[in-house]
């Protein structure tokens, strides 16, 4: 309830959910049921009004996952979403959602109309946090987090039970395990974030392309190539690369290009236009 696209929203979904909290509820109501009618038993056979591409496609992801993750157990039912739609609405709008129970209420500090300009603002996530304060629904704050120590302050001062952590990710996914390490480390003083080398971020672009094949293979390797930039934003010659990565349509093709950028990078010259 928190995806601002336009393409979602102008058919009344994703944060646009937030204009219709009836709708909002029923949709949290039925994904608690579905979940209970799924450990309960029921097949995808039994549902008329699924089509059969889609009742396929479900079974085939299904059987390929791992075993532990094909049983049928109860999950946790949360909700994302915003601080309202064009205007904050966070008191009106988080107490709507108690009243259907979520386990969760992740709370992204910004209005949909703000997209992701502007700052979010957690004096609403706190807001959000007290109202919630008394429940058995936890709420998570979300929203310009790109350090361990500033999530360590958001966490100290807004009331919140957890902290998300999006885009401060791209390009950084040991950003998680150094916050998990600063939380262990009781928050010490004497923290040092271990910035991840050129090496570990070619190594690891290589490998989530690899995976990302395997995983989809038979779909185009468009969506992976986002994800590739910012492996190397920031390095000398990173420009140049991009471009290339940009265009990039398979795992192999990652791999030749990132083998060739980290062996100018041990030889090259850096040309500071190029970074």
């Amino acid at each position: 309830m928190g995806c601002p696209a336009k393409s979602v929203r102008q058919h009344g979904s994703g944060a646009a959910l937030i204009l219709t909290p009836d709708l909002a509820q029923e949709l949290v109501r039925q994904t608690r049921q579905g979940i209970h009618d799924f450990v309960n038993g029921l097949e995808l056979e039994s549902i008329p009004e699924l089509k059969q591409k889609t009742r396929t496609m479900i079974m085939e992801r299904h059987r390929g996952l791992p075993p532990e993750y094909q049983a049928r157990r109860e999950i946790p039912v949360s909700v994302k979403t915003r601080v309202g739609f064009d205007a904050p609405v966070i008191k009106d709008w988080i107490e709507t959602l108690l009243e259907v129970e979520p386990a969760v209420i992740s709370v992204h500090g910004r209005t949909l109309k703000q997209l992701y300009s502007g700052s979010a603002n957690w004096d609403l996530i706190g807001q959000a946090a007290e109202v919630a304060k008394n429940t058995p629904t936890k709420v998570f704050g979300n929203g310009d987090v790109r350090t361990p120590e500033q999530a360590q302050e958001k966490f100290a001062h807004y009331g919140v039970d957890g902290i998300l952590v999006g885009r401060a990710t791209f390009g950084d996914p040991w950003l998680i395990g150094e916050m998990r390490r600063y939380r262990d480390s009781d928050w010490s003083a004497d923290f040092e974030y271990r910035e991840p080398s050129v090496e570990n971020r070619i190594n690891i672009a290589i490998e989530h392309s690899r995976i990302y094949a395997e995983t989809y293979p038979n779909e185009h390797f468009l969506p992976m190539r986002k994800h590739l930039a910012w492996y190397i934003k920031g390095f000398p010659f990173a420009s140049e690369y991009r471009v290339r990565l940009m265009m990039a349509d398979s795992a192999e093709e990652v791999e030749s290009v990132l083998e060739e950028f980290r062996g100018k990078l041990n030889t090259g010259t850096p040309n500071e236009a190029h970074q």
